[in-house]
């Protein structure tokens, strides 16, 4: 079959008049667009007493009359000329044709469009034309409501389906039969279901057994219950669904079962429930529960437009979700669940009872994604530079774990981040935070859970923090156990307000938000007023800070290059001006990164020439052209006649990577260099980066090349390390226990080990130090593990204040405390509690 035919039905300037004696004329302009064939056609549609017609039908299925009136108006007689043309072609390329009616005005939206009369050929070849419905072959036309919400296409999740039946199905599903059909039909959709993903049976639910279920994840949601709604009351219709058959005691209302749906994230919702769409007994009425559920955001909602027999509700509901497990196309799985109306029932009007909604995209179910990217837990501080003073990121020497900055800090923190736009960092977070959950549990600490979302788009005051957590890709359904989640106020027919909990004083910071912002960043008023939105949220009661969060600056290659170290050192300090606290600024971006550069565009052609051979000329082509400045640095690494050479290795010295890159390029058989005959601008930063990879990729060296690195330029820590390569560990490397037995006596090596590519087990490493040993240079080595947290958790509460483990305020007294806390940040990464720049207000700044 070939890919499906769109026909848009766009209805404007709709008007309804009502003469003296009750009769109703409905116009509208129609316009319909052929996407494919870029053909627009328009016309003035009109019906009459269709609010009459369509509350007959509402009432007793199987109207006829309704559906040449909602032609006249649907239908002018260019625009069915064109329909037929459209559909004529979807039936010669063996496709299916699917039409979108688009109205802002409820009252036209509601309409039953499915029963619409129309003059379709019977095929292709036919001859004869006669009166069919625009469902009569439903395998060839779907008729869906197009939703004026845009929902933008969201990140690929795994899929769960919930499938529910109302507690007294027995009682209505047979009057001379026990068997509990309702049941026997939600078994049958959840086994199918099963081929999704997921799936779980709901049999025989209450209304708060239903709420229970929609607390966690359901991408596909069906409910076989009862229709159910009362007169307008102030303006608003109050409709909904019931669960046990008494509407006064088990109903959920429209507006909260919506409200529930869009936060479990819902991508369909299937109501087998009478008259759960439409607008109701008349045309002045709007709120049906489909109208709630898909104003709410849901990209998809079928729902019943009439009262359905159960048998005919049933076998649709099978029939669609069988069609629904092929590929996920609702539209397709819409055709499906028709067709099984045309095989167990003969009349006309049960086709038009079922009725699809749907917002502009969200026409597939999104598949389950392929394993998860996980960022990098290392990270760059920004420095200034040298040579000009501006802000630059540094290099590897001064790299750190974001595990240790930010997963350590138990209490409420900011911090910035620079941030490719592959990467997700609440993700990430969440991955370190449950790598290290048991010790911190025991100890006391709050488990935490990372929520991201748009910086630009705070929640709205007097909302639930969860629908902002629901839009964004971190993991966010254990966050509403959080939340205090009151009953409904009696007799008022709303949800009451819904409010954070405070949380006990033992278990502040049990949640921690990313705030994302895309690059570039202007800190003028409409970033002060985002940002301010957002603090209102992140503070407690008393004013203070209540939750921890991280503002992450992300763009493309380019954008982070040419603005990220700026913008990264203008919002932290923008942060520390507002909140008067210190602000971590770190970067997992690495200057002329090639992994984020792959696929990527070359910024400059290679037309223009070779590049200048400085070292400036080398910086400045890495920030601009990763991949250019990748083949250039082998180039030039692999002769070393050419002009160049010595500068591309002042530059790769900067990075682990890079240098590694210059020493494969150099060739197996090739001199490795020595301190002897290094370029003047190698200082012990970057003489430290090539030693360590040259044990890393040149394995082994030769006695002289190890004996020659054994030289004052290197740090002590990675000089001791070349000497211990010299004298065994070159020939037979150290297994577990060697390894931790040297580091115990040598701690300061840790780092260095961990970048020669030692596997260095940093709790065990710990356990064996001595009590006066300082720890932190490990702390910046690796990744931590549980047994390292256990062993931290028992340090003096100075030291515990400092990574964060405990929550004494202020910083502890004495200037010697007050000195050990400003380094032990220091060395793992942190800003230093006192901030180093005046702080103006933001008035001052403004």
């Amino acid at each position: 079959m070939d890919e499906a035919h769109v026909v848009e039905l766009t209805l404007s300037e709709t008007e309804v008049l009502v003469g003296e004696e009750g009769e109703e004329r409905w116009t509208a302009s129609v316009t319909l667009h052929r996407p494919r064939h870029q053909v627009t056609v328009s016309g003035r549609g009109a019906g009459e007493d269709l609010g009459a017609l369509t509350a007959d039908f509402r009432k007793s299925v199987g109207s006829q009359t309704i559906g040449r009136a909602l032609r006249a108006l649907l239908l002018p007689a260019e625009v069915e000329t064109a329909f037929q043309d459209a559909y004529l072609d979807a039936v010669r390329a063996d496709a299916l044709l699917y039409v979108r009616i688009r109205c802002v005005d409820p009252r036209f939206a509601g309409l039953p469009w499915e029963l619409t009369r129309t003059r379709l050929p019977v095929s292709a070849s036919a001859q004869q034309f006669r009166q069919v419905q625009l469902v009569g072959d439903p395998v060839r036309c779907v008729l869906s409501r197009a939703s004026e919400h845009d929902i933008a296409p969201a990140r690929k999740v795994p899929l769960r389906s919930l499938v529910a039946s109302a507690a007294d199905a027995l009682e209505h599903s047979r009057p001379d039969d026990e068997f509990d059909w309702s049941l026997h039909t939600a078994s049958a959709a959840e086994q199918l279901l099963e081929r999704l993903g997921r799936s779980s049976l709901l049999a025989a639910a209450t209304r708060q057994q239903l709420m229970e279920q929609l607390k966690t994840t359901a991408h596909v949601v069906c409910v076989i219950a009862h229709g159910w709604d009362r007169p307008a009351t102030g303006g608003v219709r109050d409709c909904g669904i019931v669960l046990n058959g008494d509407p006064e005691e088990d109903y959920l209302a429209a507006a909260e079962l919506a409200e529930m749906l869009a936060r479990s994230g819902t991508q369909l919702v299937v109501l087998i429930s009478c008259g759960t769409a439409g607008t109701g007994d008349g045309f002045r009425g709007w709120g049906s529960t489909a109208d709630h559920l898909i104003a709410s955001g849901i990209p998809a909602v079928v729902a019943m437009q009439a009262p359905v027999e159960h048998e005919i509700g049933q076998n649709f509901l099978v029939g669609l979700v069988a069609g629904l497990t092929r590929d996920g196309e609702i539209h397709a799985a819409m055709a499906e669940g028709l067709r099984e109306i045309v095989e167990t029932s003969d009349i006309v009007g049960h086709l038009g009872v079922p009725a699809l909604y749907t917002a502009r995209n969200g026409l597939r179910l999104r598949d389950a994604p392929p394993a998860p990217v996980l960022g990098p837990l290392r990270a760059y501080p920004v420095v200034p530079a040298q040579e000009t003073g501006e802000p630059t990121l540094g290099t590897e020497g001064r790299r750190v774990q974001l595990d240790t900055v930010w997963v350590l800090e138990r209490r409420p923190f900011a911090g910035v981040l620079l941030d490719g736009l592959g990467h997700d960092l609440a993700q990430d977070l969440n991955r370190a935070e449950r790598a290290l959950d048991p010790p911190l549990k025991r100890a006391g600490l709050p488990a935490r859970q990372w929520f991201a979302t748009d910086l630009r788009q705070p929640p709205p005051q007097r909302a639930t923090w969860e629908p902002a957590a629901a839009r964004t890709e971190g993991e966010w359904n254990d966050f509403r156990d959080k939340y205090d989640w009151p009953a409904r106020e009696a007799g008022t027919g709303t949800a009451a307000e819904r409010k954070p909990k405070d949380p006990p004083s033992k278990r502040e910071a049990v949640d921690g938000w990313v705030l994302r912002v895309h690059l570039p960043v202007q800190l003028d008023d409409a970033w002060r007023r985002a940002r301010e939105a957002w603090l209102e949220r992140l503070t407690g009661g008393s004013g203070g800070r209540a939750r921890p969060f991280v503002v992450v600056l992300e763009g493309s290659v380019a954008d982070l290059e040419a603005h990220g170290p700026a913008a990264l050192n203008g919002v932290r300090r923008d942060l520390e001006d507002r909140l008067g606290i210190p602000v971590t600024a770190l970067s997992r971006h690495r200057p002329g990164d090639r992994s984020q550069a792959r696929g990527a565009e070359a910024g400059t052609a290679a037309s223009e020439g070779r590049p200048g051979t400085t070292e400036t000329d080398l910086r400045a082509l890495r920030r601009q052209d990763p991949v250019r400045y990748a083949r250039e640095l082998e180039r030039l690494a692999a002769d070393e006649t050419l002009p160049g050479h010595r500068e591309s290795l002042t530059v790769a010295a900067d990075y682990d990577e890079d240098v590694h890159a210059w020493i494969r390029a150099l060739g197996a058989n090739r001199p490795v260099p020595r301190p002897g005959a290094l370029p003047l601008g190698i200082d012990t930063e970057r003489a430290d980066t090539i030693a360590l990879a040259l044990l890393k990729v040149r394995q082994p060296l030769l006695d002289a090349d190890l004996r020659a690195w054994d030289d004052l330029i290197l740090s002590c820590p990675v000089r001791r390390l070349v000497r211990r390569y010299g004298t065994k560990w070159a020939v037979d490397p150290p297994d577990e226990g060697q390894l931790v037995s040297w580091l115990s006596d040598h701690p300061d090596s840790a780092p260095a080990a961990v970048r020669a590519g030692l596997p260095v087990p940093i709790g065990k490493v710990l356990s064996r130090l001595p009590r006066a040993t300082a720890w932190w240079p490990l702390l910046r080595a690796t990744d931590l593990d549980r047994e390292a947290v256990s062993l931290l958790l028992r340090l003096p509460v100075t030291e515990r204040h400092a990574l964060g483990l405990v929550r004494a305020e202020p910083t502890p007294a004495g200037v010697e405390a007050g000195d050990l806390v400003e380094h032990i940040r220091e060395s793992v990464g942190r800003a230093p509690t006192r901030l180093r720049h005046p702080a103006p207000t933001d008035e001052a700044t403004r």
